[in-house]
């Protein structure tokens, strides 16, 4: 019987998974049968049931999109018409977010702002939901406008707070006054009066402060404070400072709000003003839709947390004595400047406690608000004060995001890792991100190939749902390219690639799928330094996520993953309250890890470090980059914790000569010190096989090795006993690829995303390295490709196990014999190699030159004339074509001889700016929108006379830049300028335009072997 090893979208849905694999005898290769401890019949369980998800992706997988209402100028039948539009292009939903209006009424073109939780408003709210559910889409809503959370309805004492600083430098002895009354305004509260000696090094000296409030006097008259002075405090010898801390509002306002939502920004810190701002908009909000009767709403969407200045909350002095156990006014000064040796353990507990504030009053509250509605919160936490994985752990989704050039292989920890390890560590399946966010500046130049590989550099750090940013609600009367959201890329019916966006959807959806599917293996957790940061800074709103980014640097990181090790980031409370110690492995939520990397922590919690000796004594491996731990954090029972500090961190011994550049055995694991990232990675190397490494690439010299590096990233994820891996590579060159994974015996096999799905085999041998067996694969990955890599079960070595030639196969057997057949495009001399090392060697001769279709070319663009074009050339070098923006149609006429059967041809339509779509012959042969711009031409390509017709969109650059800019002058009078304008700027080239070329007809060889 012969089974066939390349499989159609049907043969590959109906084949059992063991007809996937072919092996030969083992009289023939001299390989005994591995021996696999997993069930054979659980693993292809496991893959059938993987493979069913990759082929019929649930809607679930569908990306999502944020939907922009502008000013709620939005009407009944243009809200249906968009959401209907979404669903045909694949879009699995819509998060609503009301923003900033960005016209005026003007009743004679439709134009009429709503005004956000009017009865207006909530009606076409209602006919949303309605439409929403009729259609099968998800509905999600952003709480409130804008971004951060806020609104009228909140008051000056539970708006955003920060801790200002009065100061005056005196001497004794003598006496002391100061009218405080010009220096405080109503909204502001006194916090403390500090009086601190003054060393000779200008410091304040924290071992002599005096608290000196209760020398302050209010004069109030009619329940108002007319005056506040501090009076006369008699000033001890010396040189003294008298420091005045004030609770003030920071006055931020909600950034971006649609009409009517104009107001502050809340108090994260405080319980009470979440709670009012949930009962102003969501309970208000649900409210209006009970009656509906049905769930309308799926979530609740945060956004990030950009939230300036804000470092305080009303109830902060006695929150901090209730969780730290002793009065902060005489420590105070420590938060302003630096005091002395106590300063980092005093900002420490300052910020710790802000960080608790924030995660139980806000991400916490929130998520249990959610829950007890019947919702989810999808919640970015990035801009958080204090422990950012910590607020993404309290979300029922956490959300990162896509930002600045997203579209190239980069660790992001600030806006994606820190969600993805948070998902990983509180296991939570699902991780989001808002994706395309200012990929480019300005705006209208994105494409879909960016957005392809933005979509894959969001997916590689852990990733697996897309949410776009975005759709602009934009109605015909807008014209084009129609309204805009200022820092998005436009992802709706207005842009000209639009009509090829599903082919993204499509990918994106395949692919989510089956990321969301098991659990990510990475096999390092690298510890979050996060007390250093708490202990560095002091006054000011500190974004967590920043400063640990500037911290630990992207080094790191960026040669962890080239030499093909994958980490989630790990926080003090996940390593100390939920961490568990097994068998060698750390695990935390769905985490496993072997190595835990800390790199550069100066102080560290008793209670991690007190773990890490336990994994390491356990089995585990611990690596000390740059420097040793020093001490706890915190005045907190210092004295006691340092010496339970001491006594753990001298198990370690890292800070010790014999310790540097070895690993040094610890109980029945390692721990060992390394002085540079370069010497971490080398003992990491040592003490754990990489997972996926890339061995060679192109043509084998360490040019093309380090290219593929850099351009070619993985992710590996595990579904019980079976293993596959995301491959992408984010580069505009082919890749020919030989990596090593760490799964040892498994019949590999690629499953291509595009296509609607297919399976063929791969080249693939098993070798053993340190005790490990290992498989190496061989595959070519094109420009902006990707696929997965799935391991099943072995029923037999492979059939190929090298070869010089880097297309895909299909494989028959039938019986002891096996035949291989391929595409060639050029002449040349092949070989493949059995496991035993038998190589079989054949010659493909006969190929001709590819057909060039140099011209003359018909060129119709839009609804102009056509125009005749000896040569492809750029739009911008026509005149009527440099500022046209829109479809441009090639028509061009062509004599082909024909070819003998052995030949398949491929139209490659060379430089493509930017999307295309292609007929030959009243046949439609697809879009080529991304990587290579080929397309197969099937029987479409006939003997005599042919007739091609190319279809290209270019981008709305060429358009805007040609139109005078708008006059906002009658909106900036009304409604104001809401949005940042620092996106706004000039283009200083254009891209190019059009069907460039060269267009080629080019011939594939079919060939065939018997092995």
């Amino acid at each position: 019987m012969k089974r066939q090893l390349r499989l159609s979208r049907r043969e590959f849905l109906g084949a059992a998974t063991a007809g996937l694999a072919v092996g030969l005898e083992s009289r023939d290769t001299g390989l005994a049968a591995p021996q696999n401890p997993s069930s054979p019949g659980a693993v292809d369980s496991d893959i059938a049931q993987l493979r069913e998800v990759f082929l019929n992706p649930p809607d679930s997988a569908r990306p999502m999109t944020r939907w922009w209402w502008f000013g709620g100028a939005v009407a009944p039948g243009e809200i249906t018409h968009e959401l209907e539009l979404m669903r045909k292009a694949g879009l699995r939903g819509v998060e609503l977010q009301p923003v900033y209006p960005l016209e005026t009424d003007v009743p004679a073109r439709g134009i009429h702002n709503v005004a956000y939780f009017s009865s207006e408003w909530f009606d076409l709210l209602r006919h949303t939901a309605r439409e929403t559910r009729r259609l099968g889409l998800q509905f999600d809503f952003t709480l409130g406008s804008g971004w951060p959370y806020g609104g009228p309805f909140i008051p000056a004492e539970l708006g955003a707070r920060r801790l200002r600083l009065l100061s005056q430098d005196t001497a004794g002895d003598r006496e002391f006054t100061w009218n405080l009354a010009p220096h405080i305004v109503a909204e502001e509260k006194l916090v403390a009066v500090v009086a601190a000696p003054v060393l000779p090094s200008q410091q304040p000296d924290l071992g002599r402060t005096r608290v000196i409030t209760d020398q302050v006097r209010e004069i109030v008259s009619n329940n108002l404070r007319v005056g506040m002075g501090l009076e006369c405090w008699h000033v001890p010898e010396g040189e003294w400072r008298v420091m005045v801390l004030i609770d003030s509002p920071t006055g931020m306002q909600v950034k971006r709000p649609t009409v009517g939502m104009e107001g502050l920004v809340l108090d994260h810190f405080s319980r009470e003003a979440l709670e009012l701002f949930l009962r102003a908009t969501g309970d208000r909000t649900l409210a209006e839709l009970k009656a509906l009767g049905f769930p309308a709403i799926n979530s609740v969407f945060c956004d990030s947390l950009e939230v300036y200045g804000a470092d305080w909350t009303t109830k902060f002095m006695e929150e901090f004595h209730r969780r730290r156990g002793y009065d902060l006014a005489p420590y105070l000064p420590a938060l302003w400047e630096d005091a002395g040796p106590l300063t980092p353990h005093v900002r420490y507990d300052y910020h710790q406690t802000l960080s608790d504030l924030i995660i139980e009053n806000f991400f916490r509250a929130l998520a249990a608000w959610s829950e007890k509605n019947g919702l989810r919160a999808r919640v970015q936490a990035h801009g958080a004060f204090g422990d950012v994985i910590e607020g993404y752990a309290n979300a029922h989704i956490p959300e990162g995001e896509n930002i600045f050039l997203g579209d190239r292989y980069q660790v992001n920890l600030r806006h994606r890792r820190l969600a993805s390890s948070a998902a990983h560590l509180y296991s939570k399946p699902v991780a989001s991100a808002e994706t395309y966010t200012w990929l480019r500046v300005p705006l209208f130049l994105t494409t879909l190939e960016m957005m392809k590989a933005a979509t894959d550099s969001t997916f590689l750090d852990g990733i697996n749902q897309i949410v776009n940013h975005g759709y602009s609600y934009s109605p015909p009367e807008a014209g084009d390219p129609g309204r805009v959201f200022y820092a998005s890329t436009l992802i709706n019916h207005a842009n000209l690639w639009w009509r090829h966006y599903p082919h993204l959807a499509k990918y994106v959806q395949r692919a989510a799928a089956l990321l969301q599917q098991g659990v990510s293996v990475n096999s390092v957790a690298v510890y979050l330094p996060l007390a250093d940061v708490f202990a560095e800074f002091g006054l000011g709103a500190l974004r967590v996520d920043e400063e640990l980014e500037k911290r630990l640097g992207k080094e790191l990181f960026e040669e962890l993953r080239r030499s093909g090790y994958d980490f989630d980031l790990i926080n003090d409370r996940a390593l100390d309250q939920r961490s568990q110690v097994d068998q060698g492995k750390l695990r935390v939520g769905t985490g496993e890890y072997t190595v835990v990397i800390v790199p550069g922590a100066r102080f560290v919690p008793p209670g991690s470090l007190e773990r890490l000796a336990e994994f390491a004594t356990g089995g585990g491996t611990v690596i000390f980059i740059g420097r040793c731990p020093e001490a706890p954090p915190g005045l907190s029972q210092r004295v006691a914790r340092e010496d339970k500090f001491r006594a753990v961190v001298e198990k370690f011994d890292c800070a010790s000569e014999r310790a540097r550049g070895i690993l040094l055995a610890l109980g029945s694991g390692k721990t060992a010190f390394a002085a540079s990232i370069a010497e971490g990675l080398s003992l990491l190397h040592s003490a754990l096989e990489p997972d996926f490494r890339i061995l060679a690439a192109g043509d084998g010299s360490e040019g093309a090795l380090k290219i593929a590096r850099e351009n070619v990233g993985f992710l590996h994820r595990r579904r019980a006993s079976s293993d596959f891996f995301f491959l992408s590579n984010l580069s505009n060159q082919s890749q020919n690829l030989l990596v090593q994974v760490k799964v040892s015996h498994r019949r590999a096999e690629r499953w291509n995303l595009e296509d609607e799905g297919s399976a063929e085999p791969l080249i693939y041998s098993s070798t053993a390295s340190g005790g490990r067996d290992l498989t190496s694969v061989q595959l070519r990955l094109a420009p902006f490709e990707s696929c997965f890599v799935v391991f099943g079960e072995a029923d037999g070595p492979p059939v190929v196990a090298r070869s010089n030639f880097w297309g895909r196969l299909d494989i028959e057997s039938n019986g002891a014999a096996n035949l291989i057949r391929g595409r060639a495009e050029e002449n040349a001399r092949y070989w493949v190699e059995t496991p035993s090392g038998r190589r079989y060697q054949f010659v493909v001769r006969g190929i001709p030159k590819p057909v060039l279709l140099d011209g003359p070319w018909s060129l119709r663009l839009g609804g102009a004339s056509p125009v005749s074009l000896s040569n492809l050339r750029s739009w911008n070098e026509l005149g009527e074509g440099k500022s046209f923006s829109g479809w441009g149609t090639y028509e061009i006429e062509f004599d082909f001889a024909g070819s003998d059967k052995d030949f398949e041809w491929v139209l490659d339509l060379g430089r493509v700016h930017e999307t295309a779509e292609a007929e030959l012959n009243g046949v439609a042969l697809g879009a080529a929108w991304k990587g290579t711009r080929r397309l197969e031409c099937g029987d479409a390509l006939k003997v005599g006379k042919n007739r091609l017709i190319v279809r290209v969109a270019n981008l709305w650059i060429h358009h805007m830049k040609s139109v005078p800019a708008a006059d906002l002058s009658t909106l900036s009078e009304t409604y104001g300028i809401r949005w940042g304008r620092y996106g706004e700027l000039e283009a200083t080239e254009l891209p190019p335009s059009g069907l460039v070329g060269p267009v080629r007809l080019v011939p594939l060889k079919r060939w065939s072997l018997k092995i």
